[in-house]
């Protein structure tokens, strides 16, 4: 592929301080330095009718930096059919002494992304600041209109730029920084934000995840994340995909695009919520009349198993995992002795809290399916009882 060179070729390094004070929420992830290496660029296709129309593509190191704060991974393909633009600009960026990576922008608020380490991620914004030579030759959002940053030249737009965080002149303020961000997630299902650290146990991973239906909560019965690390290490045990510590750390321990056995056997849906036809509902009554505790678990995860969500609670095979660090001890409760987890303190709650509002966004997955492990399988009550989200 040939490139036609019409604008700012001259290196730029620009660091960027604290560019989102003014906001009431900051991004996760913040630009700490950018170069932009190109501007206004054009890619020389059959088409070539817009060449010269990229030269107005002149995004500043603000605005981009305010996008690469904000974009989230979207499919590859958006960038060659939906979004797609010859207009673009390409760089390199840091978020902090460890991750970084070169990136190429194009017009239409989508970019690749390469990591330090090798990964791509393709990405998108839609609410930029630059001028977009090609704003009306896209398939449209139902609530974008056509031109919307076309009818300001590239100079008016880099002066109204002050600063990201600029108000809205609506009747109610609004600020775009808070727009919701999500999470980079790369092409093996590794999460690079500052809030998480990366502790991956392949061992615990399974077979490939394609969907994720819900977020299950529970809590690690140890006293340490050390102790659980442990246990992560043997390949017969069970794992979850996050786990967060005594003081809120939060560790990603598995991929997201990998099952892991954080749930064992389901309990019927139909017959806790009574949402399903009375035919499903005498089946799953039927079933929790077994006598024996052992073959009635049995025969109603087998039943559940058979199920299409929604039909079941998610599981292990479309279900994102969270431990909490917590230990369960023995205490006497109405004259008998029961194993009771210890309280989801602050620090862990105020992480989860923040973990679950990323994986949904990220996901799509809908708050009446996020579960704490009783809830779904035949569990100790007490078990992430005290975990809010």
């Amino acid at each position: 592929m040939e490139y036609q060179k019409t604008l700012l070729s001259k290196a730029m390094i620009i660091p960027l301080l604290s560019m989102t004070a003014a906001c009431h929420l900051e991004p996760e992830r913040k630009v700490k330095e950018l170069k932009i290496e190109v501007n206004g660029f054009s890619l020389v296709s059959a088409e070539g009718t817009r060449l010269n129309d990229c030269k107005e593509f002149e995004p500043t190191a603000q605005q981009i930096a305010h996008y690469f704060n904000r974009a989230y991974p979207v499919e590859r393909k958006v960038m060659t059919t939906s979004r797609y633009t010859p207009c673009y600009a390409t760089g390199s960026l840091k978020f902090d002494k460890k991750t970084g990576g070169t990136w190429t922008l194009y017009s239409s608020g989508v970019a690749s992304f390469e990591f330090i380490r090798g990964d791509v991620v393709t990405l998108y914004y839609k609410d930029n600041q630059w001028f977009d030579p090609t704003a009306c030759t896209y398939t449209l959002d139902k609530d974008e209109q056509c031109g919307s940053h076309s009818n300001t030249s590239s100079e008016t737009r880099k002066e109204t730029l002050a600063e990201p965080c600029q108000l809205e002149t609506t009747s109610t303020p609004i600020w775009k920084c808070q727009e919701p961000t999500m999470l980079f997630i790369n092409n093996t299902g590794l999460v690079d934000a500052n809030r998480i650290k990366l502790n991956i146990f392949p061992k615990i991973e399974r077979e490939k995840m394609d969907k994720v239906n819900g977020i299950v909560v529970h809590q690690t019965g140890g006293p340490s994340a050390q102790s659980a690390f442990d246990l992560y290490a043997d390949e017969r045990e069970k794992g979850a995909h996050f786990l967060i510590d005594k003081d809120g750390t939060i560790y990603q321990t598995a991929s997201l695009y990998r099952m892991s056995k954080h749930v064992g056997r389901l309990q019927s849906r139909c017959f806790i919520t009574k949402k399903c036809s009375a035919t499903e509902l005498q089946r799953a009554t039927s079933l929790e009349n077994i006598k024996s505790d052992a073959k009635k678990t049995q025969a109603v995860h087998d039943d559940e198993y058979k199920k299409n969500f929604p039909l079941r609670y998610p599981w292990s095979a479309d279900a994102i995992g969270i431990e909490i660090v917590g230990m369960a001890q023995k205490e006497n409760r109405n004259g008998k002795e029961k194993n009771i987890y210890e309280p989801v303190n602050e620090q862990q709650n105020a992480a989860l809290k923040w973990l679950i509002e990323e994986l949904k966004k990220t996901f799509h997955v809908s708050v009446s399916e996020i579960y704490r492990h009783p809830q779904i399988e035949r569990k100790n009550e007490s078990e992430a009882s005290t975990a809010t989200w």
